[in-house]
């Protein structure tokens, strides 16, 4: 039986060492691949020691998520408290929000996309139905309130192309991850880039794209 309390008891630093390490294993090998065993051989403790503590590798994976998952929904909240009633502002409050969460927690970004993306199947289920109401719902509500009197679609075609999108974009991110000590120079660049593109995306969502200020 897992033993999450003793984890908790352990001192600040020691948890912080040992959830640095698992994240770090999770975020750069996957679900899948992560290895317990590379990880107590890295922190030098004893090899039953996480399954005491998490129960399991799912225990463990699920916590860590959860903790990456709490940042991740506090930085989003934080940007969406003051929402635009326009959909591409929201947009690029979105992105920002994402690049400002990978440059201060490089790990925690791979691990909450990837899970988001279904690395771990059978556990997103569960977790999703369980903490959908402790902010995970800003995702299905961010086009609350949009003006779309103006679109050429309908909202429905507009958010499916909007998350086209946004999952390419999601893979340059990935790619900054990998590189990161070009995370903090490229944030200017990267937005430049992110400008061009809603731009461009104005002219395919708007009749009028000029009344919302995109030339």
């Amino acid at each position: 039986m897992a033993s999450l309390q003793a984890f908790e008891k352990l001192s600040d630093s020691e948890r912080s060492r040992i959830i640095s390490a698992c994240v770090a294993e999770f975020a750069s090998h996957g679900y899948g691949n992560a290895s317990t065993n590379n990880i107590v051989r890295q922190l030098g403790i004893p090899k039953g020691s996480l399954f005491y503590w998490f129960g399991s590798k799912d225990g463990l994976y699920l916590y860590l998520v959860d903790l990456a998952m709490k940042r991740f929904v506090e930085a989003f909240a934080d940007a969406a408290r003051t929402w635009p009633n326009e959909i591409l502002a929201r947009f690029r409050i979105l992105i920002e929000a994402s690049l400002s969460f990978l440059e201060q927690h490089p790990n925690h970004y791979r691990l909450v996309m990837s899970f988001m993306d279904g690395e771990a199947r059978h556990l997103l289920g569960p977790y999703m139905k369980e903490h959908w109401q402790e902010g995970l719902s800003v995702w299905a509500n961010w086009f609350a309130g949009v003006d779309v009197s103006d679109f050429r679609s309908t909202p429905e075609e507009v958010d499916r192309l909007l998350m086209w999108v946004l999952a390419g974009i999601k893979l340059e991110m990935f790619a900054l991850v990998d590189h990161r000590d070009t995370v903090g120079a490229s944030h200017a660049k990267f937005m430049e880039h992110i400008d061009l593109v809603i731009r461009l995306l104005s002219h395919a969502i708007y009749h009028h794209p000029e009344r919302w200020g995109y030339a």
